[in-house]
């Protein structure tokens, strides 16, 4: 599913654009991806999947918001697409309706393929769907769909047990003792959640309350609690394979948790002033943008960090450089360090003369070969970069510098 946005610097290279054109694109390919979806679920009249997808993209974001390329957002998205184009096929009698479904299936299929944390969002919107009628147990066409997704979920689950990443996660939740399991709140990721619910995801909590009491005064209480148990299991599962809290990683996961608790609200917004809502809807994207003031310093801070170190590389002829001892504090900066060597590449290739690559804390990885680039997971030979982007010396070796020293 990614190709949708990786064919952008895949073209940028290909036609030879300068890394920094390149990079503009790959940005600006997540959010036209994400804008293009909500126009064509617009014009679909699948209203509620466009304000899903606004929603999803701000009611736990801080600083995940500056991830744009976790798989997720772009599984979410192919999601929304496929519930838009299932909407539009049923809503009223049409000529291509199988053209239609078999669309909805690929969209739905591509979603469940991008990210595995698709599939709890694929189970809850089709309990949903179920629980308000939307979907029926005696129409084929639906119990069709159900066994689509099942088989689509099985798929997945069974390539990310191949995948280290994937494969790794899944290991951990399958190896946690029941004891373990009831002391979730032990957890880094779940200690934090309900503190950074009340300090930094004001939007998300305010969608919560509003759910609780439009839900409450139409007395769906059973629709509610769903809503809250199903977002309290996720994020107890969340919680179980996050070992050390990060917060915009974290809250990558958490993200999803806006689509449970908003798709309730949408199938409900009928029944509250529409005057109400477009003020909610302006309060809460406002309150989202003041609580991005601290996160957006927080990423200047840790990308003027690299390129201080760049300057200092460049100003001492270093293209390759461990540096060691680094403090916690510092390591905190750069959210999660293990992108270091392909991020300070990159810049470096934009922003300066020559390619230079940057390692944290990780000494033991250098042995004296100077035709190997020390990438984040794995050692690669510099020739089989591209050499027009990224012409490595291969004559030096990584030198390894105190932190406080360099």
């Amino acid at each position: 599913g990614s190709i949708i946005t990786q064919i952008f610097p895949w073209i940028g290279q290909k036609l030879g654009l300068p890394m920094s054109a390149i990079l503009i694109l790959y940005s600006m390919s997540f959010n036209l991806f994400y804008l293009v979806s909500s126009i064509i679920l617009y014009k679909l009249k699948a209203y509620q999947w466009a304000i899903i997808l606004a929603f999803y993209q701000i009611g736990f974001a801080t600083d995940a918001f500056f991830w744009t390329n976790n798989e997720i957002h772009q599984g979410v998205c192919y999601l929304s697409l496929s519930a838009g184009v299932w909407y539009y096929a049923h809503a009223e009698i049409r000529s291509h309706t199988w053209l239609l479904r078999t669309l909805a299936a690929v969209l739905l299929f591509l979603a469940i393929l991008t990210h595995p944390l698709v599939i709890p969002v694929v189970v809850f919107v089709l309990g949903f769907m179920f629980l308000v009628k939307e979907l029926s147990i005696y129409r084929n066409r639906d119990i069709g769909l159900v066994v689509f997704s099942f088989i689509a979920c099985l798929v997945k689950y069974f390539l990310s047990k191949s995948n280290w990443y994937d494969g790794d996660k899944l290991n951990q939740l399958s190896g946690q003792s029941l004891s373990s399991w009831a002391s979730f709140m032990d957890k880094p990721a779940a200690q934090v959640f309900f503190p950074e619910l009340l300090l930094s995801h004001w939007s998300a909590l305010i969608v919560s309350l509003l759910v609780f009491i439009v839900l409450i005064r139409q007395k769906l209480y059973f629709i509610l609690a769903c809503v809250y148990v199903f977002s309290l299991i996720y994020m107890i599962t969340i919680s179980m394979i996050i070992f050390d809290y990060t917060r915009f990683y974290a809250e990558s996961q958490w993200m999803v948790i806006a689509i449970f608790i908003a798709l309730p609200l949408l199938y409900q917004v009928k029944k509250v002033s529409k005057s109400i809502i477009n003020k909610i809807t302006i309060f809460v994207f406002f309150i989202w943008l003041f609580n991005m003031v601290g996160p957006y310093k927080s990423f200047s801070q840790r990308y003027e960090w690299q390129t201080s170190i760049l300057d200092k590389m460049e100003t001492k002829g270093i293209d390759k450089l461990i540096l060691s001892d680094v403090s916690s504090q510092t390591i905190d900066t750069l959210k999660m360090s293990w992108g270091l060597p392909v991020e300070s590449l990159i810049i470096s290739v934009a922003e300066y003369k020559k390619p230079m690559t940057i390692i944290v804390n990780q000494p033991e990885r250098a042995k004296g070969d100077s035709k190997v680039f020390l990438s984040c997971f794995e050692e690669l030979p510099i020739h089989k970069l591209n050499q027009k982007y990224f012409p490595l010396d291969s004559s030096t070796v990584y030198n390894i510098v105190k932190y406080d020293s360099f």
